[in-house]
């Protein structure tokens, strides 16, 4: 079965998306505190976004950079414009 690359990039974002709401949800004990973070995630589709472990690395980072600059704790594709909130 042959899967399109919009599929990859869906599910790139998906795994994303899962690990920001993981970290989200979490309660970190900071000494004699509880405190709540939150994460920005960049995602980079191979083939598209790149052909080498640089090219995708830095795909990844600009898109992280963007959900930064739009609001942070989101999940950006370096393909797409915004991914989730």
């Amino acid at each position: 079965m042959r899967r399109s690359p919009g599929y990859r990039r869906g599910r790139g974002s998906h795994v994303g998306e899962r690990i920001r709401l993981a970290i989200e949800h979490a309660k970190i004990q900071a000494y004699d505190a509880k405190v709540q973070v939150t994460v920005s995630v960049g995602v980079s589709t191979f083939p598209q976004d790149g052909n080498s472990l640089t090219d995708l690395l830095d795909k990844a980072d600009w898109a992280m950079y963007k959900a930064k600059k739009n609001g942070r704790n989101r999940v950006y594709s370096s393909g797409s414009q915004r991914k989730n909130s």
